[in-house]
């Protein structure tokens, strides 16, 4: 027989004795897991109701060797991935268009996939969004992926990457006094002072042409690409161009802690959001304003505010 001071050994977990203790330990149970499927439900629901409509403002300076005086501290604000595919994204992104115009930009740009899935009605969002953002001296886009093919499958296979969802979606944005640029140049006349904007077409779907869109591009001329895929740094980076302006990945829509995205549409998976610097050339990629599936996590939709500044770039 053990000594009464030699403690008694029991198994974890098990209980020693009493009804009391019994009921105490499944109570303890119960409300742990309460407490763990709250906890998700609470998660979930913020992920897909708070911040997929809970824009962040990001301030970056925008370097540009060659600037002219008149230039510095002129601001571009930045949004990509509009993803217009329901009335309640289209109300999120006319707040958004709405604040921004109330910010009196100088220049507005946009980097692609204003639709989803290219259904008439979505396009008719991209027009009324477009008609609320104005600038100062412009707003000019370039397309993404999603603006090219008809992911609805209602136009015949032999029609679907035709560019007829692309020629809408340009024309939805001209109507709201949005200028596109497709593989194109236009520089833009700012108070005596010139800064040129490049517009590619889109990289994934086989439309970029940099050829064509630097063929009459000033090198002299400190110099913007608009390009939705951020892929398209490794030709962006062997031409006359100090800056990149990216969106496409959505920054990965979710993003775990130590993790980072979980899945990212991109060949390089380094360009999921943020800046970068490749060959001299700088690139900031936007996480965008909306979403394929409605679901973000510390990952929210962005709006960013370039302000120009004479340096290298």
């Amino acid at each position: 027989m053990a000594d009464s001071s030699t403690p008694i050994f029991r198994p974890p977990g098990r209980l020693s004795s009493g009804n009391g203790e019994r009921r105490l330990s499944r109570r303890a149970l119960l409300l742990g897991a309460a407490s763990a499927v709250g906890c998700t439900a609470l998660g979930g629901s913020y992920a897909a109701l708070v911040e997929p409509f809970w824009e962040e403002w990001v301030s970056v300076r925008l370097d540009l060797p060659g600037l002219s005086p008149a230039l510095v501290g002129r601001r571009i604000l930045h949004l990509s991935d509009l993803h217009l595919s329901s009335p309640g994204e289209e109300a999120f992104a006319l707040r958004v268009a709405e604040h921004c115009t109330r910010r009196q930009p100088d220049l507005i740009v946009l980097t692609g996939d204003f639709v989803t899935a290219g259904n008439p009605a979505d396009i008719e969002r991209v027009g009324r969004v477009a008609a609320a953002l104005r600038a100062r001296f412009g707003v000019f886009a370039c397309l993404g992926n999603h603006d090219y093919y008809d992911y609805t499958r209602t136009l015949p296979r032999t029609l679907r990457y035709s560019g007829i969802i692309a020629d809408r979606i340009s024309a939805a944005l001209r109507g709201g006094g949005v200028e596109v640029l497709r593989n194109a140049t236009r520089v833009i006349q700012m108070d005596g002072a010139a800064l040129q904007l490049v517009g590619l077409e889109d990289w994934m779907l086989g439309r970029f042409n940099a050829d064509a869109a630097f063929a009459r591009a000033n090198e002299a001329l400190p110099t913007i690409a608009l390009s939705h895929n951020p892929d398209s740094i490794v030709e962006l980076c062997r031409r006359p161009c100090h800056w990149v302006l990216s969106g496409h990945t959505h920054g990965g829509q979710v993003r775990l802690p130590w993790i980072g995205a979980l899945r990212l549409p991109l060949e390089n998976k380094r360009y999921d959001a943020g800046l970068f610097e490749e060959n001299g050339r700088r690139m900031y990629v936007n996480r965008g304003l909306g979403h394929l599936m409605r679901v973000r996590f510390n990952c929210r939709p962005e709006v960013t505010e370039f302000t120009l500044a004479s340096g290298a770039a």
